[in-house]
């Protein structure tokens, strides 16, 4: 099942549009070797499912989950349960997310056909 997976605009890495850029398009390739690190395991979400990451209200990155999750000791305790994900494409859009079809929790299964409309609509 697709996943919107909001970013906290108050950790390090996540400061700016820019800073948020730079940690798809550089950390995680190199530093995390493909590994997004969240607080839990995403239980709902399978191999070849998108992740759609927003920053304000806009996704500003797509990435494909490749259907591994690993926990990692040496990585800060709260975010130790690392997601594999690949085909990583930064997209920043000036369409923000309807509120109304989203309702602001981190992560969001995208279970509906609105849901999924939503989507597309911010994407195009």
């Amino acid at each position: 099942m697709n996943v919107l997976f909001r970013l906290d605009k108050s950790l390090e890495g996540f400061e700016n549009i820019n800073a948020t850029k730079n940690f798809f398009r550089d950390i995680i390739p190199t530093t995390c070797e493909n590994y997004f690190y969240h607080t839990q395991h995403m239980r709902q979400i399978r191999k070849e499912d998108i992740i759609y990451f927003a920053y304000d209200k806009k996704i500003i990155a797509i990435a494909t989950y490749d259907g591994e999750q690993i926990e990692n000791p040496d990585y800060d305790e709260k975010f130790k349960i690392g997601h594999k994900i690949s085909n990583i494409n930064i997209n920043i859009t000036s369409r923000e997310i309807d509120s109304n079809i989203f309702k602001g929790r981190a992560v969001e299964y995208i279970k509906t056909p609105e849901q999924e409309q939503e989507i597309q609509r911010v994407l195009s």
